[in-house]
């Protein structure tokens, strides 16, 4: 399994589905992520929750590609206030 570091920043328009979340890669290419239960969300102050995915916070994603060309983000860092 290869995992992609990916530095991105939560779209403008941060859509956050039940699984699925919207990023804007640096390049500005917008990326839509699969979430699941497996997907560790780490904030400023350590683990944290999907609210702490709010538009605009920069994060860095670890992407594992699933076999459908679709990624699943496997770890989210989440900075920022």
């Amino acid at each position: 399994m290869t995992l992609h570091r990916m530095p991105m920043v939560a779209e403008p328009s941060l859509r956050l589905h039940d699984d699925q979340v919207r990023v804007r890669h640096k390049s500005g290419q917008v990326v839509d992520l699969v979430l699941d239960d497996q997907t560790a969300i780490i904030g400023p102050e350590g683990k944290a929750t999907l609210s702490t995915l709010t538009h605009g916070r920069r994060v860095i994603v670890k992407v594992e590609p699933l076999g459908d060309g679709h990624g699943r983000a496997a770890r989210v860092q989440v900075f920022g206030t």
